[in-house]
């Protein structure tokens, strides 16, 4: 009974190494683009995320140039309001080209500029908010529900000093537009 009883986890740890071998594989081969996209469950794509498998750079060292976030407020036919913060994309090469992206919204941060400089700013400013209104209008249709608005902030981690005495994260809002109702 205990021969059989190990034969049984060895046969389990075997299993479970060889799922996680070839889970490994495909999200490599896919990232690479040489497969297609695993198509996810909520099985998959727990454990992808919970082993680090399915998680693109910002797993090893978060949000690595990518401290912006854009939230878009969305409502189906029912009013009822949900906000998400990261367009579908097919595989994590295009969420890390993505979070990659998202620093063209530092140019809505306020910052000390030269009056030389003030116009690049000013273009820059109005640059960073149209691709802010263009994603939120394009996740909302892609998503066919009613857009409501979208925000840009960013998330600012305290140091491992200011940590130490007990800081917490800030965030900062950076621009908040509001679509009207119809």
């Amino acid at each position: 009974m205990a021969n059989n009883l190990s034969l049984v986890r060895q046969a389990a740890f075997t299993l479970l190494l060889v799922f996680h071998l070839t889970l490994t594989l495909v999200y490599n081969l896919s990232g690479a683009g040489i497969v297609q996209p695993l198509a996810e469950g909520a099985l998959l794509s727990n454990y992808g995320r919970l082993t680090g498998l399915a998680c693109t750079y910002g797993f090893f060292a978060p949000q690595v140039a990518s401290p912006c976030f854009l939230e878009i407020g969305l409502a189906a036919s029912g009013d009822t309001a949900r906000r998400t913060h990261m367009p579908r994309f097919a595989g994590n090469d295009a969420r890390l080209r993505y979070h990659s992206f998202t620093t063209v919204f530092l140019d809505l941060a306020p910052r000390a500029s030269s009056p030389a400089a003030a116009a690049d700013t000013a273009y820059n400013g109005r640059l960073a908010r149209a691709f802010a209104r263009s994603i939120a209008e394009r996740e909302a249709k892609r998503a066919n529900e009613r857009l409501l608005s979208c925000r840009v902030y960013v998330y600012r981690h305290p140091s491992l000093r200011e940590y130490a005495c007990g800081a917490t994260g800030t965030i900062s809002n950076l621009y908040t537009y509001a679509y009207p109702t119809l």
